[in-house]
């Protein structure tokens, strides 16, 4: 008969009491965390806890980007209906002024609430958010309209002031972002296509009704344009103002309605991706959930055994050790 000696009775009695406060410690990490799988590791199901802890992390990351471009989008469609509503008032002003029962001192007193409306359309044109200029394209740390030289005549004043787009390197390229695995959406249009028709409108309904030409007839004006003399170029002051109405039409139905359509499917397709990205998420949640987290009443019922067992190795071990240390005495 192999006779177990006091070192090895004292290892067995140790051994017992960690494996026990283990278990005890197992079990009050469970209730106070919520998990019984903290690390991938814990589990044999370590490889699909991993798997689906990365899958909750990018949906979350898409998501956070999802709602940014989703926010950025809407800060666009707000400045279309600004812009909007400055062609809807500039071409009330264009008819109205249109009528050459107003003479040129009224037009020339009509001029400044126009060129007023071409200052706020500049401030649209060259908005940022987050702190990024939002229609300069990858030259986004630049306004992509720029004051440039002045018209030729008059000398100074609203009616020498000329806006022209920047055409730095990248204001002309547009930007995407991937909100899903399989969905980019474009964040940005080019400034230009937005906003050089109701520009050119403005800048020439303005030089117009106060006095002045702008060349050429047609397309973007080149700074050059003489006044009118009056009474003999009434009529031409009159034919130019008229042509201004074309160019306001042009801006809100081709340039700004158009791209309020295209920022509304973009939203739409958006508002899309984010209910596929929360089902993705709640069921992902839910599967992860199944593999990791606590029963909490059946964790309890462990505490109290591991507890129970842990006392009672505690209670043996110390009465093993007195009855060991009173056979030395």
């Amino acid at each position: 008969m192999t006779r177990i000696s006091e070192n090895q009775k004292g290892r067995t009695l140790i051994d017992s009491i960690a494996k026990n406060r283990e278990l005890f410690n197992k079990f009050s990490n469970e209730i106070s965390s919520g998990y019984r799988v903290v690390n991938p590791g814990d589990s044999k199901q370590s490889a699909t806890i991993s798997l689906f802890r990365q899958t909750l992390e990018r949906v979350e990351g898409y998501g956070s980007r999802l709602a940014n471009v989703q926010s950025s989008l809407a800060f666009q469609d707000d400045i279309m209906l600004q812009v909007n509503d400055l062609m809807i008032r500039a071409k009330e002003i264009a008819t109205q002024a249109a009528n050459e029962s107003n003479g040129s001192e009224t037009r020339a007193q009509m001029s400044a609430e126009v060129f007023q409306m071409r200052d706020h359309l500049i401030q649209l044109a060259n908005s940022r958010y987050q702190g990024r200029y939002i229609y300069g394209g990858a030259d986004d740390d630049d306004p992509p309209y720029d004051t440039t030289t002045a018209f030729t005549f008059p000398a100074s004043g609203d009616a020498a002031t000329r806006y022209v787009f920047d055409a730095e390197l990248g204001t002309s390229t547009t930007r995407t972002v991937k909100v899903t695995d399989d969905l980019s959406i474009t964040t940005n249009t080019v400034g230009s296509t937005l906003f050089d028709n109701a520009l050119y409108g403005l800048e020439r309904l303005g030089r117009s009704l106060a006095g002045f030409a702008t060349n050429p007839a047609v397309g973007a004006p080149d700074g050059s344009g003489d006044a009118y003399t009056f009474p003999g170029q009434l009529t031409q002051q009159t034919t130019d103002i008229q042509a201004t109405l074309a160019l306001f039409d042009t801006a809100r139905e081709s340039d700004i309605m158009q791209e309020r359509v295209d920022i509304g499917g973009r939203m739409r397709r958006l508002d899309t991706a984010s209910a596929i990205l929360e089902l993705n998420k709640a069921s992902t949640t839910d599967a992860l959930a199944s593999l990791q987290d606590a029963d909490i009443a059946e964790s309890a019922t462990n505490l109290t055994q591991a507890q129970t067992a842990l006392e009672a190795s505690m209670t043996v071990s110390l009465r093993i050790l007195n009855i060991s240390i009173l056979d030395y005495l």
